[in-house]
């Protein structure tokens, strides 16, 4: 039981379902793996497998040490194994440790339930990310059980069933043609490194590495490439002056029938975001500078967020928590906040009390720069609200 947990973080995927209430219910798709030509399998056909599942799960994970069960035809019970590599481990190097303990399974055995209670885990969560089921027709899962991979060997097929409140159809599809595209590039290349996803098709690309720009640009021919995403907003401008950029709903209601809204055309959007990047640069923003956003999520928030990043900025949105608005300002130095309102400073002061009893004097220094600082106000034009949009700077 050490062994096998031992150095282990417990891991989780992450919410693939592109669903806020998927159904209760599991989805299922089958691909041909061409690779395997054997009607048998091997142990090292099997740990070949394995890595792929675990080095494509690692992918959308983040991680590099996966805890997965497995199931074979001469053993119907779950086994468990860790597939774990480093940078510079070759694909035959991790495939051969795999084999090496799927061949020590009967040796050493051990429960789902040891493991749970080793972890911590309650009833509902389990210690393996996937259960790869090997030519063993003993499958049975729930809604709530993690995706299971089955290799049959009479047609060479490899079978994905994953709960929709886990993982979406459409990526399930591409979750088992990664796998698969995998196996056969550690057939092909067994000296590669494991940590380096090779170049895989366009269509398989998003969700493990981005593909270089001369393909992005062939995927997109409609939109020509720009150096700054900003450019994509004046080329709006140019082409469709009058077409809407945003539309935004001060209230949404589900008893009423029509929600009213505001809309900006991508020609007022450019020009408030040349305006608002203009006046930023007076201030004197350099690049690469922190703005914190303290605003609504309205018009005048996209214009605000396109014009700190027009001026080379680069934009934070954060809450109207004061407390957590100077915690937040100190801890990632900004330049500039951005909001419509600033809390009165008593209030502040109430709320900054105990920091001020307890930390030291370079500390408090931070806190006076920020309490009392240099405030500009300036007039929106054109905002149907008529409020004030207050600068604070954060020397």
């Amino acid at each position: 039981m050490t062994g096998i947990l031992e150095g282990y973080s417990f891991a989780e995927w992450p919410n693939l379902s592109s669903n806020r209430t998927p159904p209760n219910r599991t989805y299922a798709t089958t691909k041909k793996v061409n690779f395997l030509q054997e009607s048998s399998l091997t142990h090292t056909n099997i740990a070949t497998i394995t890595v792929a599942i675990a080095r494509v799960i690692g992918a959308y994970c983040g991680i590099s040490d996966v805890l997965l069960a497995i199931q074979t035809i001469s053993d119907h019970d779950m086994q468990f194994v860790r597939v774990s590599w480093n940078k510079g481990d070759s694909w035959e190097s991790v495939i051969s440790s795999v084999a090496s303990k799927i061949q020590d399974l009967k040796q050493n055995t051990t429960s789902l339930d040891a493991l749970r209670q080793t972890m911590a885990l309650n009833d509902g969560q389990y210690p393996f990310l996937a259960l790869c089921n090997f030519d063993s027709g003993h499958i049975s899962y729930s809604t709530q059980f993690p995706p299971t991979f089955a290799y049959n060997s009479r047609d060479a097929s490899l079978k994905l069933s994953a709960p929709l409140s886990m993982v979406h159809p459409t990526v399930s599809g591409q979750i088992i043609t990664q796998v698969i595209a995998l196996i056969g590039h550690a057939f092909q290349f067994p000296s590669a490194e494991l940590s380096c996803i090779p170049q895989l098709p366009p269509d398989l690309m998003s969700t493990c590495e981005r593909a270089s720009d001369d393909t992005v640009i062939s995927a997109y021919p409609h939109l020509p490439p720009v150096v700054f995403a900003p450019d994509y907003l004046m080329r709006r401008a140019q082409d469709m002056p009058h077409g809407t950029a945003v539309c935004w709903y001060p209230e949404l209601c589900l008893d009423l029938d029509h929600f009213h809204h505001e809309s900006i055309t991508y020609f007022e959007l450019n020009r408030k975001s040349n305006q608002i990047a203009r006046w930023l640069l007076r201030l004197g923003l350099q690049q690469e500078d922190r703005v914190a956003v303290c605003m609504d999520r309205n018009l005048d928030f996209h214009g605000v967020m396109m014009g700190i990043m027009r001026a080379g900025g680069c934009y934070v949105p954060v809450c109207f928590s004061s407390l957590q608005l100077i915690f937040i300002a100190l801890t990632f130095s900004f330049r500039l906040i951005l909001n419509y309102r600033w809390r009165e400073r008593f209030t502040l002061l109430r709320m900054l009390r105990p920091l001020l009893l307890s930390h030291r004097l370079e500390f408090l220094l931070r806190i006076f720069l920020v309490i009392v600082p240099c405030i500009l106000e300036i007039r929106g034009t054109e905002t149907h609200s008529r409020k004030k949009l207050v600068t604070t700077f954060i020397t």
